[in-house]
């Protein structure tokens, strides 16, 4: 799992360098990070994709998910 994420995280990067406006990508990129606990980078960018695309509804949702997980006190950790 831990190779398949970091081959994940590579592309993703991969990804934003070639098009670093596209909202979708910043929310998965979010969505990798909440499932390392990196709340901090993932908030980062899901509020990245909300900025690009205002009317978003699954980063909407994400940023609510994000939030609460902040909200409750869960330690906050930084990137890989």
């Amino acid at each position: 799992l831990q190779g398949n994420l970091q081959a994940a995280f590579e592309q993703l990067f991969k990804a934003i360098e070639l098009q670093p406006s596209s909202a979708e990508t910043h929310n998965n990129l979010a969505l990798a990070y909440l499932q390392l606990g990196a709340l901090d980078e993932a908030l980062y960018h899901v509020a990245s994709a909300l900025h690009l695309r205002n009317d978003y509804g699954k980063a909407r949702a994400n940023l609510r998910h994000i939030l609460s997980r902040i909200g409750t006190g869960e330690p906050i950790e930084s990137s890989p």
